[in-house]
């Protein structure tokens, strides 16, 4: 079995103590996000990643980082709420390969929750061996004969950066001239 566990793209900064700005749930990705978003379904692409569904919560940042990647690899959506940020998900990837209801899931999610998620799949005690998870960044990983599982790559978004006029943007700060 395949699996790949994304962090949703970069979005909107959350909200500061309550009854300002926007509720968590409806933070949109920023257009550095939509672009990160964008790059990183065009990179599974090309490595021959072929995803067979989209796990995601309701959240706007998951849901359309898993819109944009549906749409450029070409594998379904489906709903999951227990991705939802904050809930724990110890166990569940373990469950769900246990179950192998899909064979190649891209799972996206929060690094709150991903993170100790990945902690657990790998076996780990500690979660700061697993590292952080940027927005918008990928892992793959793979079931071993034995049942267990190893990283086979990771990939992480560049900073996208603003360019003077008459440059478009390709990334961290490489520019092709129009």
């Amino acid at each position: 079995m395949k699996l790949w566990v994304q962090r949703h793209a970069l979005a909107e900064k959350a909200p500061v103590g309550t009854g300002h700005g926007i509720s968590d749930a409806a933070r949109k990705l920023t257009d550095e996000g939509v672009r990160q978003a964008q790059l990183a379904a065009t990179m599974m692409r090309l490595r021959g990643a072929d995803p067979s569904i989209v796990l995601t919560d309701t959240t706007a940042r998951c849901l359309a980082t898993a819109q944009i990647m549906s749409k450029i690899l070409g594998a379904p959506i489906q709903i999951d709420e227990s991705l939802q940020p904050n809930e724990d998900l110890s166990g569940w990837l373990s469950r769900l390969a246990k179950k192998k209801p899909f064979k190649r899931p891209l799972v996206i999610g929060h690094h709150n929750n991903l993170v100790p998620a990945l902690a657990d799949l790998g076996g780990f005690e500690d979660k700061s061996d697993i590292g952080d998870l940027e927005p918008g960044e990928i892992r793959k990983f793979k079931m071993d004969k034995d049942g267990g599982w190893s990283e086979r790559w990771r990939w992480q978004p560049p900073t996208m950066v603003a360019e003077p006029t008459g440059q478009q943007p390709l990334a961290a700060g490489v520019a092709k001239r129009s």
